[in-house]
């Protein structure tokens, strides 16, 4: 129907592979989550008047350092997931 056929729309939008980008049925891994928080970060930035901070001095000490930790997790999940993946598509 119309729901499903604008729910596809924006999967395609975010590039969603379904077989790559979820951890399980319901919920995105890291690989999802950056394509939905690109998507909506466009969107927000779009459509709303949200200031953009950051190169504000005031907020990047704390963002940067939370954002290095943060980038350091991703980069360990994604050797796993892709492992994963890989280590499935070998039992096929």
């Amino acid at each position: 129907g119309p729901l499903a056929d604008s729910v596809f729309k924006i999967y395609n939008e975010m590039g969603i592979d379904f077989g790559h980008d979820f951890y399980n049925r319901d919920h995105v891994n890291v690989y999802g989550a950056e394509k939905y928080t690109r998507f909506l970060a466009q969107y927000l930035a779009e459509n709303y008047n949200i200031s953009d901070r950051r190169g504000d001095s005031q907020y990047s000490e704390t963002w940067n350092a939370g954002y290095a930790e943060w980038e350091k997790a991703v980069q360990e999940h994604k050797i796993l997931i892709d492992d994963a993946i890989a280590a499935e598509n070998v039992a096929k």
